[in-house]
């Protein structure tokens, strides 16, 4: 069961996302569970004592008292796994915004066009975490998500393994890894690295610059690429694939 959250607090804009959310995914079938709060403070209350896990949280960033952002931090201290999707006007919030990694955008003036496209992306990103990569160490197959895979080094005739919260060495190529990732968002930056583009937070001339802090090096034939890629990627968040 899918739990949801909305939170806004204008209650006019509150039962209208709560009953907008309620005709498309009942339209689409699924077994799921919506909840309201209006004010910050309500849901990080629900989220801090564990009352309920949240899968997605529909997040007004114009708030008084705690604002969207401000409850955006603490969310992304408590868990990494929480989809946020921030609803609002401002579209000059939007990179500050980003820093929080949120699933996408909605404007509040264009909830009804952006709203399904949004839930319609949750759905596929619910199947595409089940898209693994197997890897083998001492003769035994692991699979792992590819969503939690940051980089990948090669380390002569090794492969070096960064994910969110382990690491793994095994015998290989990049090359290798390059070719099976192909359809996924990772991007080869350097000779000896292949990125997960999810986990960029901005691409500069002296590094790339990744969500757990590292920075790592990228190719001066790679930069253009890169942030290329890096830009789609993050103008799907917003905008969806419009």
């Amino acid at each position: 069961m899918y739990k949801i959250a909305i939170c806004d607090d204008e209650n006019i804009m509150l039962d209208y996302l709560y009953n907008k959310i309620i005709c498309i995914i009942d339209g689409h079938g699924g077994d799921h569970e919506i909840f309201k709060f209006n004010s910050g403070g309500a849901i990080l209350d629900a989220i801090i004592s564990k009352e309920i896990y949240f899968d997605v949280i529909f997040l007004d960033i114009e708030m008084e008292n705690l604002s969207g952002l401000e409850v955006a931090h603490e969310i992304c201290s408590i868990s990494d796994k929480i989809n946020i999707v921030f609803v609002t006007n401002r579209d000059d919030l939007v990179f500050d915004a980003i820093n929080y990694r949120p699933f996408s955008f909605i404007r509040k003036s264009r909830v009804n066009e952006e709203l399904e496209l949004v839930i319609n992306r949750l759905k596929e990103k619910y199947k595409k975490e089940n898209e693994f990569c197997e890897i083998e160490i001492d003769k035994k197959k692991l699979k792992l998500k590819l969503k939690d895979i940051i980089y990948i080094e090669s380390q002569g005739h090794y492969i070096f393994i960064k994910c969110m919260d382990k690491d793994y060495k095994i015998r290989g190529k990049i090359f290798d890894y390059e070719i099976k990732l192909i359809n996924y968002e990772f991007i080869r930056v350097h000779i000896a690295y292949l990125v997960n583009v999810s986990h960029i937070r901005f691409v500069k001339y002296d590094g790339i610059y990744l969500d757990n802090d590292m920075v790592l090096p990228i190719s001066r034939k790679k930069i253009e690429m890169t942030k290329n890629m890096h830009l789609e990627y993050v103008r799907t968040c917003v905008h969806g694939n419009n």
